[in-house]
């Protein structure tokens, strides 16, 4: 991965599920259980993304921060994959 973004959007079952928004590397295209997997590893479970959408690019404040509102614009537009 190139960059990402993680951030909890609406889940009828659960109020919110986590969701990542990434820019891969040229080349590459990480599936969500590949991205799970790796997380599995790193953090607690309640922490790994249940949903993953791929982007040319992460969008980013003029100042360099996360645009939270951006990613969770684009995760509502997608169906989750799991």
């Amino acid at each position: 991965m190139f960059d990402a973004l993680v951030v909890g959007v609406a889940d009828d079952k659960w109020m919110q599920r986590v969701a990542a928004v990434v820019q891969p590397r040229a080349g590459k295209a990480p599936t969500l259980d590949e991205l799970q997997v790796h997380c599995r590893q790193h953090i607690a479970g309640y922490k790994v993304p249940r949903q993953l959408t791929l982007v040319a690019e992460v969008a980013r404040q003029p100042s360099g921060k996360p645009d939270y509102a951006w990613a969770r614009t684009v995760l509502a537009a997608q169906t989750p994959e799991a």
